[in-house]
């Protein structure tokens, strides 16, 4: 009976040996396979911070000469010029100034993904903000044959608290697509309270 309960002993201790060998075996997959995605996750996350820093430093390398057209080409507005020169002057203006916008979008997208877009809070005037967005178009919808009218209701109050500069974003950007998708007649802001 000795012999064969250390017979059944032995069996018993080999096979808990080679259990524990192939659990040793996937306990070092695991590993393996956690490691692996602990080094996928930090490549991707400098990836992300390459990639923020690109935008960072490419659109400050583009912005400051494009401001520098934009600023120039409208000094050149301002003097005497013949029809033609004026035209691809305007021209000039508003392809700098689209891009400009592009590249406007493109640091407020990278901000949004890194979660760093910040909002002002500061008080300033609603008509003024409004009329900003639609003057800096008007010329494209004047080319277009399109007429850009502004609707206000004068029972809104002007001083208002937020950021204008994005206010006046988001309202450029539909009226550049209103003026883009319209092909005759008019395009109208209408801003009103909500009821």
């Amino acid at each position: 009976v000795g012999a064969l309960l250390l017979g059944s002993f032995l069996q018993l201790a080999r096979s808990n040996r080679q259990a524990l060998g192939y659990s040793d075996l996937a306990i070092s997959e695991l590993r393996l396979k956690n490691e692996t995605l602990i080094y996928a996750r930090e490549m991707a996350l400098a990836a992300n911070r390459s990639k923020d820093q690109f935008l960072t430093s490419m659109s400050h390398e583009l912005r400051t000469p494009l401001n520098t057209v934009i600023g120039l080409t409208e000094a050149m507005l301002h003097g005497q010029l013949g029809a033609e020169e004026r035209g691809h002057a305007q021209v000039v203006l508003e392809a700098s100034e689209s891009l400009l916008a592009t590249i406007e979008d493109m640091l407020d997208l990278a901000r949004i993904d890194a979660e760093k877009l910040s909002f002002e809070s500061v008080t300033f005037d609603l008509y003024r903000t409004i009329g900003d967005a639609i003057n800096e178009l008007a010329i494209r919808a004047r080319d277009k044959g399109l007429e850009l009218r502004r609707n206000i209701d004068p029972a809104m109050d002007r001083i208002r608290v937020g950021d204008p500069k994005r206010l006046r974003q988001v309202i450029q950007h539909l009226l550049r697509n209103a003026i883009e998708f319209t092909e005759a007649g008019k395009v109208e802001i209408v801003a009103g309270n909500s009821t």
